[in-house]
């Protein structure tokens, strides 16, 4: 499947990023969301950031902005799905 037939010009999606050591940022994971959401003429309309949070020390539960995320879409019916830039970025 491609990522056209999925995404579609004016649907809104969230951002999560999320990085390990406060020596490192999110702007990077973020220029490339722009780009994509640009390319398909979508928009932002919320973003979770958790920043120097590693993956590897902290399990699921001590994310707290994945939490929010998750506990937005569990709330909000409209949400259809969650596209990750890479699958590292949301390791459990």
């Amino acid at each position: 499947m491609k990522l056209a037939e999925i995404i579609h010009p004016g649907m809104k999606g969230v951002f999560y990023g999320r990085h390990s050591t406060d020596k490192q940022e999110m702007v990077m994971q973020q220029h490339s969301v722009a780009n994509l959401i640009t390319k398909y003429g979508c928009d932002i309309v919320d973003e979770y950031l958790d920043a120097g949070v590693s993956a590897v020390k902290k399990n699921i539960h001590q994310r707290k902005q994945l939490q929010r995320l998750i506990n937005d879409a569990s709330f909000n019916f409209q949400m259809r799905g969650l596209t990750p830039p890479s699958l590292d970025g949301i390791s459990f």
